[in-house]
């Protein structure tokens, strides 16, 4: 299912009662996790007159009374399915690059349909990574170990992700 970024259109109180009881708000300072249906990269997804939005697109248009259209709505957390207003911010794909790289991270998946979207991954933990396999760990261990799907380690042990790490 494909989602494109369009104007967001006017929610009806049903639908905003929907979208927040869709995530956990524990913690007024931590990433709201949005728990229903997500999309390949880990977003929360919302339907809404028959169209998928991003959920944290919607969560900042919610909170601030902006539509971020035509820009990405970003998140300072690097966490997709967070919707957490407070963890969010308006730019455009470049800005949102800068953000990630500013911090020295990047999302741990490489390839659609790997299984742990969220997981962030850092110079440190790939060489953790680069020391369990040479250990002798499988792939499958270390990958429950960081929270990263299996083919993520292979292509970190195979040096095709990863590779300017030593």
């Amino acid at each position: 299912m494909a989602v494109r970024h369009v104007t967001i259109p006017i929610l009806s109180d049903k639908q905003l009662g929907r979208s927040r009881a869709k995530f956990k708000a524990s913690d007024p300072a931590g990433c709201w996790e949005w728990q229903a249906c997500r999309d390949q990269d880990g977003y929360g997804l919302i339907t809404i007159e028959k169209r998928s939005y991003r959920a944290h697109r919607i969560a900042y248009f919610v909170h601030y009374h902006v539509d971020p259209f035509p820009l990405d709505a970003c998140h300072h957390c690097d966490n997709p399915p967070c919707v957490n207003p407070g963890h969010l911010f308006i730019g455009t794909s470049e800005d949102n690059g800068h953000d990630r790289d500013r911090k020295g991270r990047t999302r741990g998946t490489f390839n659609k349909g790997e299984k742990h979207p969220r997981a962030i991954l850092n110079e440190h933990a790939v060489r953790l990574i680069r020391q369990m396999g040479r250990a002798g760990h499988t792939n499958l261990a270390i990958a429950v170990t960081m929270d990263v799907d299996p083919s993520t380690i292979s292509h970190i042990l195979r040096g095709t992700r990863w590779a300017h790490v030593a």
